[in-house]
């Protein structure tokens, strides 16, 4: 069973990533469109909150697509976002089981 914050929600974290990471993310990657239409540009960079679920979800997506990747660079970059939102998921995880 998921824990649950007090308001029946799943705990959710801020996500910040750049342009070209929400690119990514919408057109390298299998990950529903819904992902990259919650991020909102703020100061220059696109920001949404994302659930532990949502970022486990993203995580697969962009795994696959850097593994399938026919390009180093475009591996890389996959890569790069990869371990900066495992951070965020492992942080998510943490707020929802603080609860």
């Amino acid at each position: 069973m998921r824990r649950r914050s007090q308001s029946g929600r799943e705990a959710s974290v801020s996500v910040a990533v750049t342009a070209r990471e929400r690119e990514l993310l919408r057109n390298e990657t299998f990950a529903s469109p819904e992902y990259a239409d919650r991020l909102r540009e703020v100061g220059g960079e696109f920001v949404g909150r994302f659930t532990a679920s949502d970022l486990e979800d993203i995580l697969g997506h962009l795994a696959a697509a850097a593994n399938h990747a026919g390009r180093a660079k475009l591996r890389e970059e996959l890569d790069v976002l990869y371990e900066r939102l495992e951070t965020l998921e492992a942080a998510a995880l943490r707020s929802r089981d603080a609860f």
